[in-house]
């Protein structure tokens, strides 16, 4: 399935609408060479192990599977799987920074 600009676009707008984004996003531009890294993100968007506190990291074993089922070999998994983990590391801690947010409005 290929990515145009439009349908990235499209699609990361509904992404950070669930992740709890209460206003639309502007518009923004994504370097061509970003988008299969974009595209692989999206693809292993339900390949998250949870904790007791919530996601703890992506299921590399359902990585592999969708990396295998794209085709995806040799340098190119291996840069693939770079950036997807440098897209796991950010999420994970945006969601730790919601969570402490979070906790610091309960009361005590």
């Amino acid at each position: 399935m290929a990515f145009g600009r439009q349908q990235v676009g499209a699609a990361l707008h509904a992404f950070m609408r669930a992740a709890g984004a209460q206003r639309r996003l502007p518009n923004f531009w994504l370097w061509p060479d970003h988008v299969p890294a974009l595209r692989l993100w999206f693809q292993v968007g339900t390949q998250w192990r949870t904790g007791p506190a919530g996601a703890i990291g992506l299921d590399y074993t359902g990585v592999e599977a969708v990396c295998r089922i794209e085709g995806l070999r040799g340098a190119d998994r291996r840069e693939r799987f770079a950036e997807l983990q440098v897209l796991e590391r950010a999420t994970l801690k945006v969601w730790a920074e919601q969570r402490a947010a979070a906790a610091a409005r309960l009361p005590r």
